[in-house]
């Protein structure tokens, strides 16, 4: 008699929560998206970031290849 006493007592006391748990699932599930939308973005930074490096990179060979090719004409 006992134990079913305390489990009508849990399900009326999550009968009157039912609202605040789906609440809480709901806040959880929009935790999940944003830290997912947060680590996409921070990827998508990442891959520009290496971009511009690549970039940069391809610039600065390019200019030291004409300096080169400068030189030579002097010689």
């Amino acid at each position: 008699m006992r134990g079913r006493a305390v489990q009508s007592v849990m399900h009326d006391g999550k009968e009157k929560r039912v609202e605040l748990i789906g609440e809480m699932r709901s806040t959880h599930a929009l935790q999940a998206a944003q830290q997912q939308l947060l680590e996409d973005r921070m990827q998508a930074t990442r891959l520009l970031q290496q971009q511009q490096q690549s970039d940069q990179l391809k610039v600065g060979l390019a200019w030291l290849g004409a300096v080169t090719v400068a030189c030579q004409t002097y010689d």
